[in-house]
């Protein structure tokens, strides 16, 4: 399987004076409690495992996601005071606290899209004291657009949300509850629902449709000249659920295709980002 970033690059980064900057305090002193091997044993388990990574410990993989995406916000020219729309992020937070911490300004926002009503409540709770405007919309990524007016935002984020987009589109088709019911416990339901419609030959036609109509309408709230950003990474538990990896590994290629056939904006490939698992589409 093709890595979710060089190693050794990576592990240099590690190696940086600042490099857990973008920590919190607690995850700090977890940090601090693993050697530089268990670090790196970590890390090489999640860049080789972009499908299937086995659980490292959780400051490490803090860490190396919190660092890519600065490092991607940073290769898009992201500067404060920043709005950022992030899709479908459930419970992780990842994404606003490094907003608030190195994009910190009066005016920086962050708005999320989520439908699962525990997984909200969640991330309300755990962003609640972050110094930066934070707004959630509790509807369908598909329907963003109505909420945002003539607003426009800097950029737009999905981090490993693609799948769980994909999971909704076909469980509405199949009339599987997101909304009112952990996302947890009918997560076997939305796995099997998924790999039945990829087996049978209804998956692109129960998706393509909405899903092109997401990135349209993200297009149209998106500055010129500014970026969707999405990364693919899933953990062993969906596998050990019974995905079929394809289903997952391929997914961004799948979505590159789509939006070259509708012209979706304009794909820009950034060295250091693979794009197996990146995609950068300029508003162009």
């Amino acid at each position: 399987m093709i890595p979710l970033d060089h190693l050794e690059r990576i592990i240099a980064k590690m190696k940086e004076p600042n490099a857990t900057d973008v920590l919190t305090a607690n995850e700090k002193e977890k940090w601090a409690l693993l050697s530089d091997d268990a670090k790196i044993e970590a890390l090489e388990n999640i860049v080789s495992s972009p499908v299937g990574c086995h659980k490292p410990p959780w400051a490490v993989v803090s860490w190396f996601f919190k660092t890519r995406w600065l490092e991607a916000l940073q290769a898009v020219n992201l500067t404060a005071p920043a709005s950022m729309l992030e899709l479908a992020s459930g419970a992780t937070d990842m994404l606003p606290k490094i907003l608030a911490k190195f994009y910190h300004h009066p005016e920086t926002s962050y708005t999320t899209a989520n439908l699962n009503k525990e997984l909200t409540a969640q991330f309300k709770n755990s962003t609640k004291d972050l110094p930066i405007k934070i707004d959630v919309i509790e509807d369908a990524a598909q329907t963003i657009e109505n909420h945002f007016g003539d607003r426009k935002v800097d950029v737009v984020v999905f981090e490993h949300a693609f799948n769980d987009i994909v999971e909704d589109m076909i469980a509405v088709k199949n009339g599987i509850d997101t909304i009112d019911i952990n996302w947890m416990d009918i997560l076997p339901q939305l796995i099997k629902a998924t790999n039945d419609a990829y087996l049978n030959g209804t998956y692109e036609t129960i998706i393509k449709e909405e899903f092109l109509q997401m990135l349209k309408s993200l297009i149209k709230i998106l500055k010129p000249g500014s970026f969707i950003i999405s990364h693919q990474f899933q953990y062993q538990l969906d596998l050990d659920l019974g995905i079929i990896p394809e289903i997952w590994s391929d997914l961004i290629s799948t979505v590159r295709e789509w939006i070259k056939e509708e012209n979706i904006g304009k794909e820009v490939f950034i060295d250091g980002f693979e794009p197996n698992w990146w995609m950068f589409i300029q508003n162009v």
